[in-house]
């Protein structure tokens, strides 16, 4: 009986392959849509990136932007257009070092130490769309960058 148990193990893994999962909507296989910045809208900007050490571990920011509007009552909402609004809208995306880290829903945001690389860091902010792209003026992302040094 133990042998064909062990007959049994060794024969299941040369098995076929199960069938691959496809990517959940939550884990970025959901439709993003860029949005051009309308005619006539002031454009959009991050004009700076307060960092602070936080009092325990961590790091705080404080993003200041102009002409944005975090706004995330239509997030995902594949039928959401500019149409009734006046600004640029929606939430900033972070990357860390090229990774996307996580999404900013508000202008304040505590970064993890974590989530750094020993040694100098870069960071990117992206304004958003709700649909998860990207708000474009003349064909280019909305962007800032800032420096952050883990010790």
């Amino acid at each position: 009986m133990r042998y064909l148990l062990l007959m049994l193990l060794l024969i299941l893994p040369a098995q076929a392959e199960p069938a691959k999962r496809e990517k959940s909507r939550y884990q970025g296989g959901y439709e993003k849509r860029d949005f051009d910045l309308p005619v006539g809208w002031a454009k959009p900007s991050i004009a700076g990136v307060d960092i602070e050490k936080d009092a325990k571990v961590g790091f705080n920011l404080h993003l200041k932007t102009l002409n944005w509007v975090f706004d995330t009552s239509h997030l995902g909402d594949r039928t959401a257009s500019v149409a009734g609004h006046s600004k640029a809208y929606g939430y900033v995306h972070l990357y860390v070092n090229g990774r996307k880290r996580n999404r900013l829903y508000g202008p304040d945001f505590y970064l993890k130490e974590i989530d750094l690389d020993p040694g100098v860091n870069k960071l990117e902010f992206v304004l958003a769309t709700p649909q998860h792209g990207s708000w474009r003026v003349a064909g280019k992302r909305v962007v800032a960058t800032a420096s952050l040094t883990r010790p």
